[in-house]
């Protein structure tokens, strides 16, 4: 069995998979609608803001979202629950933040 600081960090590790995948989605999704119409000087920060005024940022989120689903999927091939449970754990979190966007309570 094991203590339970071990499995905080396992749980604190998944989480930052959970959360650092959709980032590098998202900067992917930017670089694509970069290039995509040529614009020399294109922030992430207003990338960002425009997905959010015009309400498509939740679906961004959501796309970039998906490969929780591959990461978690790969944890429990390799037997690592914990840090699994940490990508479920951040995926709700982030669930949770697209259904604030959803309904612009945020």
């Amino acid at each position: 069995m094991h203590d339970k600081k071990y499995i905080f960090k396992r749980l604190l590790i998944g989480m930052l998979i959970g959360f650092i995948g959709p980032f590098i989605i998202m900067v992917i999704i930017w670089i694509i609608n970069k290039q995509k119409y040529s614009y020399p000087y294109y922030p992430f920060a207003d990338f960002i803001s425009l997905a959010y005024e015009g309400h498509t940022l939740g679906l961004f989120i959501t796309l970039a979202s998906i490969i929780n689903l591959a990461s978690f999927w790969i944890l429990l091939q390799i037997n690592r629950e914990y840090i699994a449970r940490g990508v479920i754990i951040a995926t709700f979190i982030i669930g949770a933040i697209i259904l604030l966007l959803k309904f612009a309570i945020i």
